[in-house]
C-alpha cells in the first residue's frame, strides 16, 4: 500500500527541491508573459549597407530591383511592385514582420506576420486572408476561405 497521498510530498523529495521546482515554474510563467521584441522594419538603406559589407543576398536583391525597374520602363506601377516584391521576400527571409516600401516610405506588414493575426479588413497589401489590396473577394475566393 502506498503511504503517500497526492497532497503530501514524496519521501524522496525535500522541501528545498519542491521550492526550486515552484521557482522554476514561476520563472517559466514570467518568461512566457514577456513580450517578444519585434525587429525593426527592413529598409532599402539597410539592404544597401549590407550589400556594401559584402552580403550576397543583399547585392542580389539590389540587382533584382534595378533589373525590374529597367524592364518596367515607363510603367511606374510595375516598377514599384517589383521593388516591394523584392523587399517583401528579403524581409520574410530575415524573419521581419515589416519592410519599408521604397516608393512611399510606409511600413508594410509581411504575409508571414499577417497570417498570425485575424483579418483587420484594411485591405493589406500582402493579406493572406483574402481581403487583398482591392478589399473585394471573388466568389471563388470566398469558397476557398470556407475550406
Amino acid at each position: 500500500m502506498c503511504r503517500e497521498s497526492p497532497c503530501e510530498p514524496s519521501s524522496g523529495r525535500t522541501d528545498k527541491a519542491a521550492s526550486q521546482a515552484t521557482d522554476a515554474l514561476s520563472t517559466e510563467n514570467r518568461l512566457s508573459k514577456v513580450p517578444t521584441v519585434a525587429k525593426k522594419p527592413l529598409g532599402l538603406q539597410e539592404v544597401e549597407k549590407a550589400a556594401l559589407a559584402g552580403n550576397k543576398e543583399a547585392s542580389k536583391a539590389l540587382a533584382d530591383i534595378e533589373r525590374l525597374q529597367r524592364s518596367a520602363g515607363s510603367d511606374l506601377e510595375r516598377s514599384k511592385r517589383g521593388a516591394w516584391g523584392v523587399m517583401h521576400r528579403l524581409a520574410t527571409q530575415q524573419g521581419r514582420d515589416q519592410y519599408i516600401d521604397p516608393a512611399t516610405g510606409f511600413s508594410v506588414f509581411t504575409a508571414t506576420c499577417l497570417k498570425q493575426k485575424a483579418c483587420c479588413g484594411y485591405s493589406c497589401r500582402h493579406c493572406p486572408h483574402g481581403a487583398g489590396p482591392k478589399g473585394q473577394l471573388t466568389d471563388l475566393e470566398r469558397q476557398a476561405l470556407d475550406w
